[in-house]
């Protein structure tokens, strides 16, 4: 795997927080005129966040968009999105995101 997303978390709060990044979670590049993939969580992480803490955290990513060019330090969206499949290796993802 030679992709990662690096997410940086925020709790504000005087509790203690869990932040979950499930398997297949989208990572939307912020620019598309860049024209390149974007990015897929490859497996579940959970993080603990102390109250009114900030971590820095790397989430290995496969590739989502086979026709365009790879990421490089591209800033990228948190999505909502995640995949339905079970990604386990960079061609699933390439397979589940090609047009049927």
């Amino acid at each position: 795997m030679g992709f990662a997303v690096e997410l940086t978390l925020e709790n504000p709060g005087p509790e203690p927080r869990q932040v979950r990044v499930p398997k297949g979670m989208l990572f939307e590049v912020q620019d598309p005129q860049l024209h390149v993939q974007n990015l897929v969580s490859a497996r579940d992480y959970e993080f603990a966040l102390d109250p009114y803490s900030t971590i820095t955290v790397v989430v290995d990513a496969y590739c989502a968009n086979k026709s365009l060019a790879p990421p490089s330090l591209t800033p990228m969206n948190v999505t909502p999105f995640v995949m339905l499949a079970d990604p386990t290796s960079q061609q699933d993802v390439w397979q589940f995101f090609s047009p049927r």
